[in-house]
């Protein structure tokens, strides 16, 4: 091979292992399965108010036209909506796939749902969950301070109040969701019940120290006090003592780290 066309060639290798290395750096996202993207699209269509709650979709053979792809891989992409609540399909001659109408609870449950994976796959650590929670609850405790109403404060009366009853279960995060209630922000106890209810299943109720629950009854009785004479400064104070000290026990009985169970049980269902 003359010597010319050797140095063409070797420079012309060169510069392929130096493309190679280049393209190893490009910023691209890897291609998802259609029917994702199906769902995907719907989706937004229902976020931007182009499909409203109670509307009846087009038949899945009508989506399969428009979106060019097969039947199956829109009724995959249908069943990722209704999985999360946003679509339902009816049978009968009226029948047929519906925009759900939207509440706070279907989107509660949603979140519980989702957030409980999370957390039982420890991708999200019990100290997420409380400090989540208390950027929640101090600014619904000054609203609910400055807010509520006669009815409101009246709940909050009746879950500050310790049980009579001889080893019944104390629902303390009742006095929490009143709270939450009370802001007039239905959106704080959208966010905040379904931390509540997925930190039941972590917490090992009876790791806790012996006189945990008594100081919790007397906690709730101070940020009611505050509240009831409408002073938010001391109700939010009070209430943030208050979620520093469960932060301080639920995070030594978190059923993640080993709390407990010495007894042989499972986990307890923890309520504050």
């Amino acid at each position: 091979m003359p010597t010319g066309a050797a140095e063409d060639s070797g420079e012309a290798v060169a510069g392929a292992s130096s493309d190679t290395r280049n393209t190893r750096n490009l910023s691209v996202a890897k291609v998802r399965p259609v029917y994702e993207q199906v769902a995907e699209q719907l989706r937004d269509l229902l976020v931007s108010g182009e499909l409203q709650p109670g509307q009846r979709l087009p038949t899945e053979g009508d989506l399969a036209k428009l979106f060019g792809v097969g039947r199956t891989t829109v009724r995959e992409g249908l069943r990722i909506l209704a999985s999360q609540q946003l679509l339902t399909t009816t049978r009968g001659a009226k029948g047929g796939t519906f925009v759900v109408t939207p509440d706070a609870d279907t989107v509660s449950r949603y979140l519980e749902t989702s957030i409980g994976l999370l957390a039982g796959s420890d991708r999200m650590s019990i100290a997420e969950l409380l400090e989540a929670r208390k950027y929640l609850e101090l600014p619904a405790t000054r609203l609910a301070t400055e807010r509520l109403d006669e009815a409101g404060l009246a709940a909050i009366a009746a879950t500050a109040q310790p049980t009579t009853t001889p080893g019944a279960k104390m629902e303390h995060s009742n006095f929490h969701v009143e709270i939450l209630r009370a802001s007039g922000n239905r959106m704080m106890e959208v966010m905040a019940r379904p931390i509540f209810d997925v930190m039941r299943t972590r917490l090992n109720r009876g790791a806790a120290p012996r006189d945990f629950w008594n100081k919790v009854n007397a906690e709730h009785q101070v940020i009611f006090s505050a509240i009831e004479s409408r002073d938010a400064g001391a109700a939010v104070d009070a209430m943030h003592a208050h979620l520093d000290h469960l932060f301080e026990v639920y995070v030594a009985i978190d059923w993640s780290t080993g709390a407990g169970g010495d007894d042989g049980t499972g986990p307890h269902r923890s309520r504050s």
